[in-house]
């Protein structure tokens, strides 16, 4: 995961999706905090979207507001949006991620997000392992 938020936000949710298994591979925020220290990550960045984006490459999800669309795009990894702003998405100023309900919402958001960007088999390639779909993809390669 590559995560950016401000320190309280980022803090709770590196913890959190360390808790679900989870590796932080960089989380980035704008100011010092003592809260900086609880952070589980292979890298604490004071910086900004730009420092996400040169860090994220190779993460399975980056976590930050609607402004990280596009790093999400240019690096083709999905995005969780949280934090503020979220203007591109309807109801965010309604979700609820605390508590039981809150979490459990939170799991189910953050896991439909890996369930849709799932890679799908395709006729020629269902009983290949990743291995085998390298080898044939060098292998016609020239």
């Amino acid at each position: 995961m590559a995560i950016a938020a401000e320190p309280d936000l980022l803090s709770a949710m590196a913890l959190w999706l360390c808790e679900m298994g989870c590796e932080i591979q960089v989380a980035v925020t704008t100011t010092q905090s003592p809260a900086l220290e609880r952070i589980p990550a292979g890298e604490v960045v004071l910086g900004d979207l730009e420092d996400l984006e040169m860090r994220a490459a190779g993460a399975d999800l980056i976590v930050t507001h609607s402004h990280g669309r596009q790093a999400a795009e240019r690096l083709g990894i999905p995005l969780f949006r949280i934090g503020l702003p979220i203007f591109d998405r309807l109801g965010a100023a309604q979700q609820v991620t605390v508590g039981y309900r809150g979490t459990r919402d939170l799991i189910f958001a953050v896991g439909n997000i890996f369930l849709g960007n799932a890679h799908e088999p395709t006729p020629e390639t269902w009983m290949q392992t990743e291995g085998d779909a390298h080898r044939m993809a060098s292998s016609t390669m020239h």
